[in-house]
């Protein structure tokens, strides 16, 4: 496993540290069980805050993925990406910083390819190269489902997602409120 997290200490329950950590495996064993991978941007414009609150975007993300992994334990991968990307085993998403290189985390992702692998590609906005993200998109056999967390004014990312998700089969949940990103991957995971 390339560009696996290193140096932190706290593990998020339910991640695959914590899940291999729990059942006595390395977290390479818990990864073969993993069924579902969250790409979530944490570029800088994710810390910017949500309208009528203190909140940002990031803040609510990162309550959102924790939710999620304490839901599906040792199910969920994560892989964070603003400049570059990781593949987060804590389950811990990088803090909010630099650029938004999603085609990086669409290769970490692409090793869980094949294996009817459920993918959510969660963002606020456009990625550093539009193109190559595209190319690599369309190598995935599994669909990649789009969520977009951003606000009015980059609706250009929005419609980027869209094409992401055309591209390999997936949903577009279109844009939702930060604050249902829990509630809504959820329900998608679940099939409900």
């Amino acid at each position: 496993m390339d560009k696996l997290q290193k140096g932190h200490s706290a593990v998020a329950e339910g991640s695959i540290f914590d899940a291999a950590s729990r059942r006595g495996d390395k977290p390479e064993e818990t990864l073969a069980d993993a069924d579902v991978v969250i790409m979530l941007d944490c570029s800088s414009s994710m810390s910017e805050g949500i309208a009528g609150g203190t909140e940002t975007r990031y803040d609510e993300a990162k309550k959102a993925v924790a939710d999620i992994q304490r839901a599906f334990p040792g199910r969920v991968v994560l892989v964070s990406f603003a400049s570059h990307a990781q593949l987060e085993l804590t389950g811990i998403p990088q803090s909010p910083n630099g650029s938004t290189n999603m085609r990086e985390a669409l290769e970490i992702a692409k090793q869980f390819d094949g294996l009817d692998t459920k993918f959510y590609l969660v963002s606020d906005g456009f990625p550093d190269s539009q193109g190559t993200v595209l190319e690599l998109a369309k190598t995935f056999e599994d669909p990649i489902n789009v969520i977009f967390i951003g606000d009015d004014y980059t609706m250009s990312g929005m419609e980027f997602l869209g094409k992401v998700a055309d591209i390999t089969g997936g949903t577009d949940e279109g844009q939702i409120s930060p604050k249902m990103l829990g509630d809504t991957m959820k329900l998608l995971i679940t099939g409900q």
